[in-house]
């Protein structure tokens, strides 16, 4: 039995390396991260891809308060993220869309 449970326990994730310390999360890859996961797909990594009628977002005017009320609600084709994303993550991934901005 406790066979069993060490196999299911160690394929199932059990086993807790540490990561290395040049992976370790920071704030800005974590946005990125989260960028990447979320707005990516559509708008691209650097913002120009504009897949599905996706805006570019390096071409964008909005202030951050216009770029937050549409992470927050979605707009057309774009999902709504507000109950998928705090209010913090929502207002770092303004922040980065706008750094996008050439």
């Amino acid at each position: 039995m406790f066979g069993i449970l060490l196999a299911v326990f160690s394929a199932c994730g059990g086993n807790t390396l540490k990561q290395p310390e040049n992976d370790a999360q920071t704030p800005e890859n974590t946005i990125a991260l989260l960028y990447e996961t979320k707005c990516g797909i559509c708008h691209g990594k650097d913002g120009n891809m504009g897949a599905g009628g996706a805006r570019k977002l390096s071409e964008s005017t909005l202030d951050k308060s216009a770029v937050q009320l549409q992470i927050s609600n979605g707009k057309g084709a774009m999902p709504a993220f507000e109950s998928q994303l705090s209010p913090e993550e929502i207002s770092a991934l303004a922040d980065y869309v706008i750094a996008l901005r050439k």
